[in-house]
């Protein structure tokens, strides 16, 4: 009997993750790793996410329980974006540099998602992170000046619920870095 080879395409791997994935709410970086290495990234698989769900992403250093949600900033505001890259670069690097420069507004292919890091900290480059996937975007509003962001202004300090927790690493934010 004859070996017969089925050629899987992109997308209908990105639906067996899906389907994989889909009572996960935990997703951690060993989920991943097959995924990576039948070259599904973690940034198309969060792409993917948000073009089915049309869902949003936070990224954080922090690890947050499911319970607490996602918080307000000490100005009472949270950020979260459609573009899953930026969601990972915030999960990866945090804010604490001098500057910590990147566009807010992205070309479709992102040929302009260059990170610059002016004088950044012990801690500013971390070696993991988490994107948070938020399915509820109410009181969310488009950043009239960003192509990416979303505020949710939440004065009240009322946090978001998210419905699940992607574990990324350093090398899934595939953009260059400028430290100076």
């Amino acid at each position: 009997m004859e070996k017969v080879e089925v050629e899987i395409t992109t997308k209908e791997l990105l639906e067996r993750y899906n389907e994989r994935f889909a009572d996960k709410k935990d997703i951690t970086l060993k989920d991943l790793s097959e995924m990576k290495e039948s070259g599904i990234s973690a940034e198309m698989f969060l792409e993917f996410l948000r073009e089915k769900y049309d869902y949003l992403f936070h990224g954080s250093r922090n690890e947050i329980s499911f319970a607490d949600g996602v918080k307000p900033s000490k100005d009472g505001v949270i950020f979260s974006s459609d573009n899953p890259s930026v969601a990972i670069l915030k999960a990866i690097y945090r804010n604490n540099a001098k500057n910590l420069g990147y566009p807010l507004n992205l070309k479709e292919d992102k040929s302009n998602m260059v990170l610059v890091i002016d004088e950044p900290q012990e801690d500013t480059i971390g070696e993991k992170g988490y994107v948070y996937v938020i399915s509820d975007k109410t009181g969310f509003k488009r950043d009239p000046n960003s192509n990416w962001q979303y505020l949710k202004e939440n004065t009240a300090e009322e946090n978001t619920p998210f419905v699940k927790r992607v574990e990324v690493e350093r090398a899934d934010f595939k953009y260059p870095v400028q430290v100076n």
